[in-house]
């Protein structure tokens, strides 16, 4: 719920800021769960697990489920025809050499915009979207411990890609 010292027209005005913020997080969302697919079809798949992979795309997908449902609680959602364009940008867009580092890039990117939504949400007071969010981030988290868990074995570097979660 919105906080009730904000003045009514705040209110609105930091709702349709945070559904941006939402619509933004959902796409970077997709982003990654591209980057993801991408990289299971990909011949340098073996640093990650298959099945960890997929569970990683179940999660995104799950999290942009919550995102749309919480975007039109608040009154605002992207628009069919938007999203239907984001959908078909991604289908056309060429396939890419998809690696590890792309996909930990992509990883950040998604998460940095996840903490910033939190941080939005925490400022005005909206306790619901800031657990929500919290919540897929954790998600999000368990599954890069999972991903790279196997790496470590194979390679010492690997290490420093779950440090980089943690720079949000």
């Amino acid at each position: 719920m919105l906080s009730l010292f904000l003045p009514p027209s705040n209110r609105a005005q930091s709702a349709a800021e945070l559904t941006a913020m939402l619509e933004d997080a959902s796409e970077e969302l997709l982003r990654l769960r591209e980057c993801t697919a991408s990289l299971a079809e990909s011949p340098e798949s073996t640093v990650f697990c298959p099945r960890q992979l997929q569970s990683l795309r179940s999660e995104l997908d799950r999290g942009r489920g919550l995102i749309a449902a919480r975007m039109a609680a608040l009154g605002g959602s992207r628009s069919e025809g938007a999203a239907a364009a984001i959908g078909t940008a991604a289908k056309k867009a060429e396939p890419r050499k998809v690696r590890a580092r792309t996909l930990m890039r992509t990883y950040g990117k998604c998460s940095h915009q996840l903490c910033r939504v939190v941080q939005e949400a925490r400022r005005i007071s909206d306790s619901t979207t800031a657990a929500m969010l919290s919540d897929l981030i954790l998600r999000m988290e368990k599954q890069l411990w999972l991903l790279d868990a196997p790496s470590q074995q194979r390679e010492p570097a690997s290490r420093r890609v779950v440090a980089f979660y943690f720079s949000c």
